[in-house]
């Protein structure tokens, strides 16, 4: 009731006092009208806290209000200012299109107040805190920033927020609690896989320094769950930005085992490579060098046992270790200038037989 409340100010009402929560008028306001009525007749203070650390901007970033959002930023509020309970900035709240599992009751009322437009709200409303020049890359209580948020959203809302997030400073590559960075969520939102603009995006996170090398706490790669979803277009999409195949993961116990399992503690990316045209597919689109794999106690292509007269053999392409049957000399020629053990002659000039036949492909 913008009357009543203008009533009320005109006689003395004081527009920053706190109710038993902490909360101000100017929390409780539902639009733009009331808040630029309490703010600019009732000179409220944007940046008073409630008992949780929210300020009004929390607030209005919740219920996705954009034009109350845009009024609180030109009126000097705090885009950077974090609550107290679970450390999220404006920022990491527009990346939520649900509330926290251990978010209070008023947060789940105003997430519930967004309307159906609420997707393009929030691109609005990141646009708006973007321009502010906000920390993209503070962390919250469980050591996720908005990029983390943004990454696991299903839909196109997560192209525009993950763009706009990149274009502003947002690193890809920081690590949550759980020893995540946003590239390890991006390639495990199984739903955001089914639209087409996955691959842009991913180019776009590699683009802003992604890197797929970036191991969680469990040694996981961004190029482990692109080929655990069997996702061969985003391996090839990492391989080319210089995506190591061979760096071990000790896979959760629970997680699907759709290969042959070695039986071994850690898999490999290969492992995962199930049909000779992927793998083709794959070994196709190394850039850079590869590491050797790490110690094995079979060939990784024929899996026979090797022992003392069967010896691992490492590729020179690849780095895969294979038998003495499963490889093949070559010429150092052959091999692309991204192999410079080879080329420089410290390492021999052997390839597997699947690097073999893509080496003379290319070689013609």
């Amino acid at each position: 009731n913008l009357n009543l409340s203008s009533l009320l100010i005109a006689h003395g009402a004081i527009a920053n006092a706190q109710d038993h929560s902490g909360n101000t008028p100017l929390h409780l306001a539902q639009n733009s009208e009331m808040a630029e009525l309490l703010v600019d007749a009732g000179r409220a203070n944007v940046n008073i806290p409630n008992l949780e650390g929210l300020c009004a901007l929390h607030g209005a970033v919740m219920r996705r209000d954009v034009e109350s959002v845009r009024f609180l930023v030109t009126r000097g509020a705090d885009v950077n200012v974090a609550d107290d309970i679970r450390w999220c900035t404006p920022l990491h709240l527009v990346s939520q299109s649900e509330p926290h599992p251990n978010g209070d009751e008023h947060q789940r009322l105003l997430l519930d107040q967004a309307g159906p437009n609420s997707s393009a709200a929030c691109v609005q409303i990141a646009k708006i805190l973007c321009e502010a020049d906000p920390d993209l890359n503070y962390s919250d209580s469980d050591g996720n920033t908005p990029l983390h948020y943004a990454a696991i959203l299903p839909d196109h809302e997560s192209l525009e927020l993950m763009s706009r997030f990149l274009r502003h400073g947002g690193d890809p590559n920081v690590l949550n609690n759980r020893g995540q960075s946003p590239l390890h969520l991006f390639c495990h939102n199984a739903m955001r896989k089914r639209h087409a603009s996955f691959h842009e995006l991913l180019d776009l996170v590699l683009f802003h320094g992604g890197d797929p090398n970036r191991p969680s706490s469990n040694g996981c790669t961004a190029l482990h769950l692109a080929l655990y979803h069997r996702n061969v277009d985003a391996a090839i999409q990492l391989l080319h930005s210089g995506a190591q195949l061979h760096m071990p993961w000790k896979k959760p116990a629970t997680w699907e085992v759709f290969w042959k399992n070695t039986g071994l503690p850690d898999v490999l990316c290969l492992d995962m490579v199930t049909t000779d045209h992927s793998l083709h597919r794959i070994l196709s689109g190394i850039t850079v060098e590869q590491d050797q794999a790490c110690a094995r106690p079979y060939c990784m292509h024929c899996r026979s046992a090797f022992g003392a007269f069967n010896r691992p053999q490492s590729c020179g392409h690849c780095g895969s270790l294979v038998c003495s049957r499963c490889a093949t000399q070559l010429e150092p020629a052959i091999f692309p200038s991204f192999c410079v053990r080879v080329r420089n002659g410290l390492h021999p000039p052997r390839a597997c037989l699947s690097c073999k036949e893509i080496l003379i492909s290319k070689s013609y």
